[in-house]
């Protein structure tokens, strides 16, 4: 009898062990708030049991997107032993078209970017105009008294017909509006009066465009912002062109040095450009395929580690499907960077060597869903880089829209 009780408190041990492991992982593996798609029901499995409980107001989970449904539910284990409760949100799934393709992107910047202060030769001796006047590398120059300036030709004008006479600066830094003066300087060699200031006021490039709303023209691509080459600031978007590229040839990724497709603007624009953002940059096609093939958007939450694939062009015959890993969800709270991806395909690997410039905006693909796209490549190890979450580039595009509307209504 006494070895039948030692035996059962044995086994009653290890049960209280495994449950306690089972309730651990179930506190790692089932978050506080979940976001689903609505057509997608949360199912139990032999362990996890989930129980709705009650529904929910405002909602408190991530989502970008207008929740349909919020509401709560209770986790247990074995359907008997209750170790949570989870708050659901289910959203409307988005459908997109993909395109995988390379185009070109001509940036023209609202106001003019500082990327340097110089001396400037005078009869006196040299002068800083900009650097005594506070003017740093990154600035960007909004107003000079008080008139919007959009282009170098405006800003080297204004500081010839100034007479010496000192200048209103109107300066973006950090995001905050600053004013300095400014007080120019004849130079030595032309007899003009100068600032001293190297400015920029536009940047072209070529990238990958991710997908479009056939119903809008709205396209998404990239998934980071255009930085500025010299100062690496967000480049505020006044205008834009999207313009169609062709690839020429692609420079091979090494463990020390970025590979980079090369390519070149054909003379067609095929659409303009209305957002520069952290997610990317967002604009309207002229025209498009108004019958193309959906794919439906993942959220957040439906990203698992493991295989997917890409949707790129690196050569003249168009896009193809590459494979490659999901590696580790880092931040599904961040606007970028959510993830990181590993290229496993040889055929890419043969071409490009990894993830290259020019890929960025790369499609990703995951059981058969949009799950986001390509947007830094790891210089160190270039077969791996970041993506960013689709769900966050649809949002993006959705902003995009509105512009677009209001761009409309106001013509």
């Amino acid at each position: 009898m006494q070895k039948f009780f030692r035996a059962l408190a044995l086994c009653l041990f290890i049960f209280s062990c495994f449950v306690f492991i089972l309730a651990a992982y179930a506190q790692y593996a089932i978050p506080p708030q979940i976001t689903t798609a609505e057509e997608k029901d949360l199912s139990s499995s032999k362990l996890f049991h989930f129980t709705r409980s009650e529904d929910v107001k405002t909602a408190g989970a991530r989502t970008d997107r207008e929740a349909d449904d919020v509401y709560n539910v209770n986790v247990s284990l074995f359907n008997i032993i209750p170790l949570r409760k989870t708050q659901v949100t289910t959203v409307k799934r988005r459908y997109v078209t993909l395109c995988g393709d390379v185009y070109g992107i001509k940036l023209y910047s609202s106001g003019v970017v500082v990327i340097s202060v110089e001396d400037i030769e005078t009869q006196n001796g040299k002068k800083n105009p900009g650097k005594s006047a506070g003017i740093k590398s990154g600035d960007i120059i909004k107003k000079i008294d008080g008139k919007k300036v959009n282009s170098n030709k405006e800003v080297s004008e204004i500081c010839k017909n100034s007479k010496g006479k000192a200048l209103e600066f109107t300066i973006l830094r950090n995001d905050k509006t600053i004013t300095l003066k400014l007080k120019t300087v004849k130079e030595k060699k032309s007899g003009l009066y100068k600032a001293g200031l190297w400015v920029r006021d536009s940047t072209a490039g070529i990238g990958t465009m991710t997908f479009y709303d056939r119903e809008t023209g709205i396209f998404a691509s990239l998934g980071h912002a255009v930085c500025d080459v010299d100062t690496e600031i967000k480049l505020p978007l006044s205008e834009g062109l999207a313009v169609r590229a062709k690839i020429l040839g692609c420079k091979m990724g090494s463990d020390s040095e970025a590979g980079e497709l090369t390519g070149a603007f054909m003379s067609e624009n095929t659409g303009e450009l209305y957002i520069n953002s952290q997610c990317g940059v967002y604009g309207r096609l002229y025209n498009y395929d108004s019958n193309a093939t959906l794919i439906p958007v993942a959220v957040s939450d439906e990203v698992k580690t493991g295989k997917a694939q890409i949707y790129c062009t690196v050569d003249g015959t168009g896009p193809h499907y590459y494979d490659v890993e999901i590696t580790k969800i880092i931040d599904k709270d961040s606007q970028e960077k959510n993830m990181t991806v590993k290229i496993t395909d040889e055929k890419l690997l043969a071409i490009t060597g990894g993830i290259v410039q020019g890929m960025s905006g790369t499609p990703l693909i995951q059981n058969g869903m949009f799950v986001g796209a390509i947007t830094h490549v790891f210089v160190s190890t270039p077969k791996e880089g970041y993506a960013i979450f689709a769900e966050n580039m649809v949002a993006a595009a959705d902003e995009a829209k509105v512009i677009m509307e209001e761009k409309q209504k106001a013509s």
